[in-house]
């Protein structure tokens, strides 16, 4: 093979490779075109590269049917065949790359246009998704800020709620202390009442034989004074202005005298059916405020049953509480013996949310100015205090019961032969004060009845000027708290200076919680509760004056 046939063959591999290499370029150009610029924009290109590819190829076509007519023509590369050939190729190849760079400069143009469209959208999408972002930033604070305004509002309302109760329960609580207040006030001149009631009953009574009318009927005052003078103790106990005290009681006796005032307040048409135990325990309480509870449960049901009438059913009796029912039963008590006291009325009954409520302060089923809604409040209170649990079970249309249950205590009470035990007497001088002329009065026929000399005074102040003109004349001063001037507590602190070693007896209607510590800094021997009774005088009398 000659020179000119090798460069032949190289001029047409060289036109052919061209030729391949703008197809594959196009080819190339043509694949980007959907990523780079628009749809429709993309496909009138590829419309475009697919027609230049084609009439490259068609180039291409021509280029070698020319060549290979020419070779099929002559029979060999001669030196005129070369040329020929090389001026196809070059003719072939100019028209290759011109249509090469037309197209380059075709997708060039649109690919800057779509590349300026990219951008801008680029640029679109990212100022979208910060407008987005802080959309969603916005709605999550406006979402945490609503919530914290619904908190807030919700927070006022129940604020405003509680301010209301709040007031309510102030309100109800300065009628309560106004109330007391009142009590206080009512209680002690009630005291002086009964002091002189009792005070003379006792004094005819020892005048009179056993057996006459009159001493019946005088002990029938007496039991009535007794239960007149436990109604002043259940009010100033309300009124918190007394001490209570505590001692080893039986139940059945406050039951029974519950029941017999209970009997003539309710109408006919109410039944009372008792099944009490005699054999009980002794139970350490304060009477007045066990009486109190149960005057307060048969009081609420008889009031069930007053229109419709029924049966008021009152049962005592022992319960021997074990481990595994006082766990089951009874949570909040410990085993052991207990004292059981059920009320049971046939009257309406209460469904689940009343009785969830019964014992809530200030809560009453009754109309308004039929009840207070302290009652079963009071009375819950008065139990639980006593180590005791109250507990009630009720359904609509088959009536109420409530149960007590009080802890046993060993011990005997105080026997009627300890009470009747001979009065204690003696023959020292007494100066007895108080505002009441009647009281004095009283006072003064008792101690004499005792044996006491006795100089009674219806002012403090008189009395204290007797006192200071003749100091060693007396062995001992009986004085009411509550008086004009000088009270009994500056009664005592004078007399004290004019003479310090005089023993000082103090009257009163009511005991506050600190009396007795005022009293015993102030040098006052003993405090008497009123009204007086001869045996309470007596014995503290003879105590102050054997301890002196």
């Amino acid at each position: 093979m000659n020179f000119t046939s090798i460069l032949a063959s190289f001029m047409l591999l060289l036109g052919a490779g061209v030729l391949g290499a703008s197809i594959m370029r196009l080819k190339a150009l043509s694949t980007r075109l959907p990523n780079e610029i628009s749809v429709e924009r993309s496909e009138k290109l590829k419309k475009i590269f697919a027609m230049h590819k084609s009439f490259t190829f068609l180039i291409l076509l021509g280029y070698l049917v020319v060549v290979y007519a020419i070779l099929w023509r002559v029979g060999n590369f001669s030196d005129v065949v070369v040329g020929v050939i090389f001026l196809f190729n070059a003719i072939f190849v100019f028209l290759s790359i011109l249509l090469q760079q037309r197209t380059i400069k075709l997708f060039r143009k649109s690919y800057g246009r779509g590349l300026e469209i990219r951008d801008a959208l680029k640029r679109e999408h990212s100022q979208l998704k910060k407008t987005r972002d802080t959309l969603r930033r916005e709605r999550s604070q406006l979402m945490a800020t609503n919530e914290q305004l619904k908190r807030t509002i919700e927070d006022r309302k129940r604020a405003e709620r509680e301010k209301q109760k709040i007031a309510g329960r102030l309100r109800q609580a300065q009628k309560m202390e106004s109330i007391g207040t009142l009590a206080g006030g009512i209680a002690h001149d009630f005291n002086n009442i009964l002091s002189a009631i009792m005070g003379y009953s006792e004094m005819t009574l020892y005048n009179l034989s056993g057996d006459s009318k009159a001493r019946s009927n005088l002990e029938q005052v007496l039991q009535a004074s007794n239960r007149a003078r436990d109604l002043v103790n259940q009010i100033l106990a309300f009124s918190r202005q007394s001490e209570q005290t505590r001692k080893p009681v039986q139940i059945s006796p406050l039951v029974k005298e519950t029941l017999k005032l209970m009997r003539a307040s309710l109408p006919t048409t109410i039944k009372i059916m008792e099944q009490i135990n005699e054999n009980g325990a002794l139970i350490e309480a304060d009477p007045t405020q066990i009486h109190q509870v149960l005057m307060n449960l048969c009081t609420n049901a008889s009031d069930a049953m007053r229109e419709k009438g029924g049966a008021l059913k009152v049962d005592l009796d022992r319960l021997n509480l074990y481990e595994k029912e006082a766990a089951l039963l009874y949570p909040d008590l410990n085993p052991g013996i207990y004292e059981m006291v059920a009320v049971s009325d046939t009257g309406d009954g209460m469904d689940a949310a009343t009785v969830e409520r019964i014992f809530d302060p200030y809560f009453t089923t009754k109309e308004a100015g039929k009840g207070t809604g302290m009652g079963l409040a009071v009375a819950h209170g008065i139990v639980k205090s006593h180590g005791g649990v109250i507990n009630v079970h009720s359904e609509p249309g088959k009536g109420t019961t409530f149960q007590v249950l009080l802890p046993s205590i060993d011990g005997v009470a105080k026997s009627e032969a300890e009470e009747l035990k001979p009065l204690p007497r003696g023959e020292e001088r007494i100066l007895f004060v108080d505002d009441e002329a009647t009281l004095v009065d009283l006072g003064k026929q008792m101690l004499e009845h005792l044996g006491y000399k006795v100089e009674g005074k219806t002012s403090s102040i008189e009395a204290l000027e007797t006192f200071r003109a003749h100091p060693d004349d007396f062995d001992l001063i009986l004085t009411d708290k509550t008086m004009p001037n000088l009270t009994g507590f500056d009664l005592g602190k004078e007399c004290k200076k004019i003479r310090p070693d005089i023993p000082i007896i103090l009257c009163t209607g009511f005991s506050e919680s600190t009396l007795l510590l005022k009293a015993g800094s102030m040098g006052i021997s003993e405090i008497i509760m009123k009204p007086l009774l001869m045996r309470d005088l007596a014995g503290a009398i003879r105590k102050v004056l054997d301890e002196t």
